[in-house]
C-alpha cells in the first residue's frame, strides 16, 4: 500500500499550523497578562516555542524539496521517521498530562493545541516515510565475486 504524499503533507501542515497557533496564543497571553520581562528564562522559553514551530516548518519544507533518487529513498524514510519520533516525544507531555485542562481558558486551548498539533505532525511524518517505496537499486548487493 502506497500512501499519498499530498495526504501526508496535509497532516504535517495542519499539525505545524496548530502548533504555531498555540505558540502564538501562548505568547499573546503572556503579553496581555504582563508576564513578559519577568525573567530571561521565562521570556526565552516563550519566544523559543514560537520560533521552534516556524523552524520546524522550514526544515520540513526543505526536506520535501530534495530530489528523490532511488538510492536516497531509505535515507529520506529514516529522516521522516526521526522527525516523527521527535514530534511524538514533543507530544508526550500533553498526551499523558492531567486532563483537568479545559477549553474555557486560553491556556487550556494552547495546551490542547500543542498536543493535537504534535500528534498530527507525527502522523504526517509517518505517512511521508511510508510514501517511499523501496527501490531495487537501493538494496545492498552482497554477492561474492570470484577472484581471478
Amino acid at each position: 500500500m502506497t500512501v499519498s504524499r499530498p495526504v501526508a503533507r496535509a497532516f504535517v501542515i495542519a499539525g505545524y499550523a496548530i502548533l504555531a497557533m498555540a505558540a502564538l496564543v501562548n505568547f499573546l497571553q503572556f503579553a496581555v497578562d504582563g508576564d513578559l520581562r519577568l525573567g530571561v528564562r521565562e521570556d526565552l522559553s516563550v519566544f523559543a516555542v514560537v520560533f521552534a514551530s516556524f523552524s520546524g516548518i522550514v526544515a520540513w519544507w526543505i526536506l520535501t524539496k530534495l530530489a528523490e533518487r532511488p538510492e536516497q529513498a531509505p535515507l529520506l524514510q529514516k529522516a521522516y521517521l526521526a522527525l516523527a519520533v521527535q514530534a511524538l516525544l514533543g507530544a508526550a507531555p500533553y498526551v499523558i498530562a492531567d486532563f483537568s485542562f479545559d477549553l474555557s481558558s486560553w491556556s487550556g486551548v494552547a495546551f490542547w493545541a500543542y498536543g493535537i498539533g504534535s500528534v498530527l505532525t507525527a502522523v504526517g511524518f509517518i505517512l511521508m516515510a511510508a510514501s517511499f517505496r523501496p527501490h531495487e537499486s537501493a538494496t545492498l548487493d552482497v554477492s561474492v565475486v570470484p577472484a581471478n
